[in-house]
This record gives structure tokens, C-alpha cells and sequence, in this order.
């Protein structure tokens, strides 16, 4: 349930997370824009909006389309974004374990983000067996990660250029 604090709080409803700031970018690909500048200026916009920096980010969930193009370029943008903390940060990948879920995977992704703030773990990222060495250095969890963090990036990204990331707060609101 999404709602109000004050109308949780009337209700005694437990707060599993707060949802923070966001941005979205678009770096129209066909027209020689560049799919990970869209993803750094969605990334920087809601950090800039939220009034921390990537460091205040204790895990990231990742679209992780499963284009190896669109891929490289979202783990470009943490490692731009995110700098030597990167490898310190948990990357996860809900459609690894649920699959594609077309335009509801953002939706989902921000349901993992609640439950991992809520619960205190990181879940592992299936499907990460073999990485792209040429990728960047990523943090993507082989186990669950017993880890309490106060605020998790839900980011998308698609092969076209469109790009958005939201800031979840844990249940104290970050």
C-alpha cells in the first residue's frame, strides 16, 4: 500500500520504506545520444534532488535488460555515478530471478528495493555467473547480503535512451 505518512502513522500501519527523490533523462540513441549519459543525468538528477551523494546509496537495482549494449552502457553510468564506491555498493538485478516484465519491471524493482530496506538483505543476483570483464567492477551478490541500508536506487534504463531513477528511503526515511 502507497500512501501518505500521516495516514499511516492515524492508521499505526508499519512504514517498510519511504519513497524519495527521482529524475528521469532521455539521450535520444538515434539520434547519437548516448545511452549511459542518459542513465548518469537520471542518477545525478534524483541524488541532486534527494541532497545526498552516491555514497548515501547503500544498494542499487538495476534494469539489467539483458542487451548487452544497453548493459554496458547502465554499468557505465554507476561507475561515473558511483566512482571507487561502486564496488562497495550491492548492484541487483530482479529480472535475473523474475524475468522481463516489460513496462512493470521498474514497478517491481522498487518492490525489491522495500523488501531488501525492510528486511535488512540484499538479495543475490541471479544470473551473474559470467560478467563481461569489460565491464566495470560491480558488487553483484552471489549470496544474500545481510545488510541494513538507508537508501537503495531503483534505476531503469532503455536501449533507446530513456532513463529514470527513483530513491527509496528505509522504513526510518533515510
Amino acid at each position: 500500500l502507497l500512501e501518505q505518512r500521516e495516514s499511516a502513522q492515524r492508521r499505526g500501519a508499519k512504514s517498510l520504506a519511504t519513497l524519495g527523490a527521482w529524475a528521469t533523462a532521455f539521450e535520444p540513441a538515434l539520434r547519437g545520444g548516448s545511452v549511459a549519459t542518459a542513465g548518469v543525468r537520471s542518477l545525478n538528477g534524483a541524488l541532486t534532488r534527494e541532497g545526498c551523494s552516491a555514497s548515501g546509496v547503500g544498494a542499487i537495482f538495476s534494469s539489467a535488460s539483458g542487451s548487452k549494449e544497453t548493459d554496458v552502457a547502465e554499468a557505465e553510468a554507476f561507475s561515473q555515478v558511483f566512482g571507487a564506491a561502486l564496488i562497495d555498493t550491492p548492484v541487483y538485478a530482479v529480472k535475473g530471478t523474475a524475468g522481463e516484465w516489460e513496462g512493470a519491471s521498474g514497478a517491481l524493482q522498487v518492490l525489491a528495493a522495500v523488501q531488501s530496506l525492510a528486511e535488512g538483505v540484499i538479495p543475490p543476483a541471479a544470473g551473474t555467473e559470467e560478467v563481461d570483464p569489460a565491464l566495470p567492477r560491480l558488487l553483484l551478490p552471489r549470496a544474500p547480503i545481510a545488510r541494513q541500508i538507508q537508501r537503495a536506487a531503483v534505476h531503469v534504463l532503455d536501449p533507446s535512451g530513456c532513463s529514470s531513477t527513483l530513491l527509496v528511503r528505509g522504513p526510518q526515511g533515510g
